[in-house]
């Protein structure tokens, strides 16, 4: 006897592709998360009056004037204590490389110290000094020199 052939099944239909869903709108950030800590933080950080850290001339030593600045910012870290700070030290052109690489990272330390005496945490606070590197005025002139002589704080 000869066998019959086998049936030939159908072809599966081809399912049509699932549509694309719209991206969701970007949230705000849920309380409690880490970007809701940045923005809350970068918010109290925008409040206070001025960021500015002033020093005697060719020293270490941090200006009367600074130590108010220093407090709020230390205010601040304190009701944040997971943020880490990069205290970067900057000088003007003025005088040799590599004693203002020493002053920038002396003065950057200088701070690093004070917020510690605050009460932020040791652990949190890192200096680093560029010293004339990283200019972000001309150091031709008065006024762009001491816009390079800074202190800025990274979060």
């Amino acid at each position: 006897p000869v066998a019959e052939p086998e049936p030939v099944a159908e072809p599966e239909p081809v399912a049509e592709p699932e549509p694309v869903a719209e991206p969701e709108p970007v949230a705000e950030p849920e309380p409690g998360s880490d970007l809701q800590a940045q923005k809350s933080l970068r918010q109290a950080l925008e409040a206070l009056p001025s960021l500015q850290i002033l020093f005697e001339s060719e020293s270490n030593i941090i200006t009367p004037d600074s130590l108010t600045t220093l407090n709020q910012i230390a205010d601040v870290l304190i009701l944040f204590p997971d943020t880490t700070v990069i205290i970067e030290g900057h000088t003007d052109s003025t005088g040799e490389n590599s004693a203002n690489l020493a002053l920038s990272l002396s003065r950057a330390t200088s701070v690093r110290s004070y917020l510690i005496e605050r009460g932020v945490s040791v652990f949190n606070l890192r200096a680093k000094g560029f010293g004339e590197e990283v200019p972000i005025a001309d150091n031709r002139t008065e006024a762009g020199r001491a816009t390079n002589r800074r202190i800025e704080f990274k979060f």
